[in-house]
């Protein structure tokens, strides 16, 4: 074999069997990630209550996510008034720790479970590149909507 073929072979393999983009009124893809007290997040769980993913970026203030303080402070507020659906941030494992991203979370007084995305896999798993952003699963676990603004379940 070439280098050439070995080379799209490799990469051919290594491309995950979820690399589509999850879109609304598909199933949600599983996961499992730890939040920052040590419970084990599983979407599953949350089955029967529509539930907000929330992808986020610790590393606020920066230039490639304006305005994040504005959105932060917008998040919490809409997550602490919210008693009807569930709420999981899901936070970039890239140049940070697990303290970091527990500062963080004191920082902005996040009052739902967070998670640190150490190996970014369920960034990957659901296609998110920006943030923030969120993506509603309803109830039956299927994607209802994908936002790149923070906004209350319409359900």
């Amino acid at each position: 074999m070439n280098r050439l073929t070995t080379a799209l072979l490799l990469t051919t393999l290594s491309v995950p069997a979820f690399a589509g983009k999850p879109l609304p009124g598909d199933s949600a893809p599983a996961f499992s990630i730890n939040s920052l007290e040590g419970n084990t997040l599983e979407l599953k769980q949350y089955r029967g209550k529509p539930v907000s993913l929330v992808f986020l970026d610790s590393l606020c203030p920066m230039p490639h996510w304006p305005d994040c303080e504005a959105q932060l402070t917008k998040l919490r507020k809409i997550a602490a008034d919210d008693q009807e659906n569930q709420w999981i941030g899901i936070v970039k494992g890239f140049y940070i720790d697990e303290n970091w991203v527990k500062a963080f979370a004191k920082r902005w007084q996040l009052s739902f479970p967070l998670a640190w995305d150490r190996d970014n896999a369920v960034f990957s798993r659901y296609q998110v590149f920006g943030n923030p952003y969120q993506i509603w699963v309803d109830k039956d676990g299927r994607i209802a909507s994908r936002n790149e603004v923070i906004r209350a379940n319409s359900d």
